[in-house]
């Protein structure tokens, strides 16, 4: 996008009233047409559209498994013995 000056383009009745609420600003305006969504044009809405249509359709992997429940039979004990400590100086 290159920028243009406004006095080359608009009127000068039209430059005035403009002048008034954005004297020193930059303007942008922006053209009539519908803004297209993000990706229309480059093909990506849709790459990503159908790669995560598949992901959501495939099946779990093996790999995760659920976390068992634990039985309270099956639990650590709540005292462990500590182990004795050995000091060596020299």
């Amino acid at each position: 996008m290159r920028y243009k000056n406004a006095s080359d383009i608009l009127p000068d009745d039209l430059l005035k009233q403009v002048q008034k609420y954005a004297a020193g600003e930059t303007l942008y305006f922006p053209k009539d047409a519908e803004r297209q969504k993000w990706g229309a044009n480059s093909g990506a809405r849709d790459y990503y559209t159908q790669r995560n249509q598949e992901i959501r359709h495939q099946p779990p992997s093996p790999r995760i498994q659920p976390i068992p429940r634990i039985h309270p039979q099956n639990r650590l004990p709540q005292r462990l013995t500590p182990l004795p400590l050995i000091y060596s100086f020299p």
